[in-house]
């Protein structure tokens, strides 16, 4: 195994590993404030609601994530999907920007550095058309989605 086989067999191992973690919190609500744990009509706190993103979710795994000194960014769309923009100075890896539904398990787009170069993907196809904009506009406050869209910048606090 090359060097840069290893190192991307740990980083991918790493990122399972933050996934099980993330996935095994449970309800258990820990420091999680009450404002960060939306919820519809109807629906307990705490519970998915499926329409609503949980942003503790997103902030936990963004402030996991490495690779992320140069951007660590993340946005809410229209109060039903998160996307994360994240890069830094790693030999393979060194950005991804992902769009997600409600939940981090459901991704929509995702482009990313890769060991074996760019790779982009919609899981989603209708959800392209959206994703194209916002990659091209990335750097701007609202992504390049103009009034008709509704763009939130989510605040991820100092990793502790």
């Amino acid at each position: 195994m090359s060097p840069a086989q290893y190192t991307h067999y740990i980083f991918r191992a790493a990122v399972l590993a933050g996934a099980a973690l993330l996935t095994s919190c449970g309800a258990g609500g820990g420091d999680v404030a009450l404002g960060e744990r939306q919820a519809g009509q109807g629906v307990a706190v705490g519970e998915p609601n499926g329409a609503v993103p949980v942003t503790a979710e997103f902030v936990a795994q963004a402030q996991a994530a490495p690779c992320t000194e140069q951007r660590n960014r993340l946005f809410m769309i229209d109060k039903r999907m998160v996307y994360w923009d994240r890069a830094g100075n790693c030999g393979d890896s060194g950005y991804a920007r992902t769009l997600y539904g409600a939940t981090s398990q459901q991704i929509l787009c995702s482009a990313a550095d890769s060991i074996a170069g760019p790779r982009a993907f919609c899981n989603d196809e209708t959800s392209r058309t959206l994703f194209n904009t916002i990659e091209a506009n990335r750097h701007k406050a609202d992504l390049g989605l103009g009034s008709g869209h509704l763009v939130e910048p989510i605040d991820l606090p100092p990793r502790t």
